[in-house]
């Protein structure tokens, strides 16, 4: 959806200020291709991010270890997203839930 292009490259460059490692899907797929391409991909967590989380800052997260989030959960707000991966990776806890 080019119209949440630029709140995803905002969430981008939010996490990298933080030095997390972070990747963009801003292809013309459709979203749920995109997130069947993050789970092949093995990423620990993939960041749905919509228009709805674009109108209210939040973003939606999927964890690779725990089914329970793979539908549309709750919508995080950013800052607490930021707040809690950053402690995950402090903490270097092998369990990787927020």
């Amino acid at each position: 959806m080019p119209a949440v292009n630029d709140y995803v490259l905002e969430v981008q460059k939010i996490f990298r200020e933080k030095e997390m490692h972070v990747d963009v899907d801003i292809s013309g797929n459709t979203m749920q291709k995109k997130i069947r391409s993050g789970q092949l991909q093995q990423y620990n967590f993939i960041f749905v991010v919509g228009a709805q989380e674009k109108e209210s800052r939040t973003v939606n997260i999927r964890n690779r270890d725990d089914q329970s989030t793979q539908a549309k959960g709750e919508l995080i707000p950013l800052d607490v997203a930021l707040e809690k991966l950053s402690a995950l990776r402090d903490k270097r806890e092998v369990l990787n839930a927020i």
